[in-house]
């Protein structure tokens, strides 16, 4: 359980750098111009006003981005990746 913290503390610690923010902010461009082309083609993106404000939109949209990302990063490479 100790290393586990210890990795989970290692990893929070750690930051990229601007390169690697460049190289991910790049492929994900690349991503959106392929992928939402193809999910709107296919109708499984729709875009649709809700009846949220823009407030309640902006924190359901966090949280929903947030909170799978983070738990994932957590299980599948701070704690099952080995730590150079």
């Amino acid at each position: 359980m100790q290393l586990l913290v210890q990795r989970i503390a290692i990893a929070l610690q750690t930051f990229p750098t601007l390169e690697a923010w460049e190289y991910a902010a790049t492929l994900l461009f690349v991503f959106a111009l392929v992928a939402l082309p193809l999910g709107f083609a296919s109708g499984f993106v729709q875009f649709d006003i809700s009846g949220l404000t823009w407030q309640r939109t902006g924190i359901v949209l966090a949280t929903s981005l947030v909170f799978p990302a983070m738990s994932e990063e957590l299980f599948f490479v701070f704690c099952c990746c080995p730590i150079p």
